[in-house]
């Protein structure tokens, strides 16, 4: 397991996900900061003076969806040594929405997809995977 490694930006609308996931992450000694939104989130990641190692986002969010932040990220070429895109949960079986995302950019090096619910572990594991891709 990595520890003391890496500054991660984690995106997710439901404030009671993002506090776990950030106190995990910082637990295993890793630098987080949050967004609520893809909107928000791209604003962090162009203004940040330290750039981030790893941006992790959710997919169903208002404002500006997961897809979207990560497809703006590539197109303004923020440089991250990894993304991973958590979703999961209720959707509509007749959307494809993330299904065709995720053909676009599953072979994208270092891409990870973890669905939810995910623990800790499930999630270190994806970021070990990305930083040590590295």
């Amino acid at each position: 397991m990595i520890r003391n490694r890496g500054r991660v930006l984690v995106v997710d609308d439901e404030e009671y996900l993002l506090k776990m996931i950030c106190q995990s992450l910082e637990w295993y000694g890793l630098e987080t900061e949050r967004a609520e939104n893809g909107e928000e989130a791209l604003s962090i990641l162009k203004s940040s003076k330290k750039p981030f190692d790893i941006l992790i986002t959710d997919f169903n969010m208002p404002v500006m969806n997961g897809g979207a932040l990560i497809r703006a990220v590539y197109r303004e070429s923020i440089l991250l040594k990894g993304i991973i895109l958590c979703s999961g949960g209720n959707r509509d079986p007749r959307s494809t929405e993330l299904d065709d995302f995720l053909a676009e950019f599953v072979h994208t090096i270092p891409f990870r997809f973890v669905s939810k619910p995910f623990g800790p572990s499930d999630l270190m594991a994806a970021i070990n995977d990305v930083l040590e891709s590295d």
